[in-house]
């Protein structure tokens, strides 16, 4: 089962990504906790339990847009009626060129998580998700949070417990 860090959503044909966007760093520990990372099952939902420090866990990263604000406003003139960009969809290498995370940025999350012990699996074509395997242990440990199973619509689910933190240099990468 895969669960996403942080998740992205496609609207009107333009890949648009929700941006974690850092709420306060940490000088003690050089991290920055991540807003809207915070699993809304884990307050929403009685907790059953748990999670085995060993139990392996794939899930997803989700890197932050180059240029979000650029992305947004270009989202917005191709949806809107009477604009000169109206339905004038770019091509995914126009779309990757312009807003999706540089190889750079990749390298520096990849590396983190390597560090952290994880096993890197694919990275997407866009350069917007990072696929990712690792134990519950690890991604307590490398994300600052608790992770415990709940019920969410007759599934029982991982969630992580609080908002994930990351170093502060990868705050504006994920």
């Amino acid at each position: 089962m895969r669960q996403r860090l942080v998740r992205t959503f496609a609207s009107a044909g333009v890949a648009a990504a929700t941006l974690a966007i850092a709420s306060g760093a940490s000088a003690a520990t050089g991290s920055t906790t991540l807003q809207g990372t915070a699993a809304p099952a884990a307050s929403r939902t009685p907790a059953l339990g748990a999670v085995s420090g060993g139990k392996q866990i794939s899930f997803e990263v989700q890197l932050a847009l180059r240029d979000p604000a650029g992305a947004a406003a270009f989202a917005k003139a191709v949806s809107t009626p009477g604009s000169a960009s109206y339905q004038k969809y770019l091509t995914p290498g126009q779309w990757e060129s312009r807003y999706s995370p540089t190889s750079a940025t990749v390298s520096k999350v990849t590396a983190f998580l390597r560090t952290s012990g994880f096993s890197i699996g694919s990275v997407s074509a866009d350069r917007m998700t990072i696929h990712v395997r690792g134990s519950a242990a690890k991604i307590e440990r490398a994300f600052n949070t608790g992770l415990s199973y709940h019920k969410v619509q007759g599934k029982k689910l991982v969630v992580n417990n609080t908002a994930l933190s990351v170093p502060s240099g990868l705050a504006g990468s994920i």
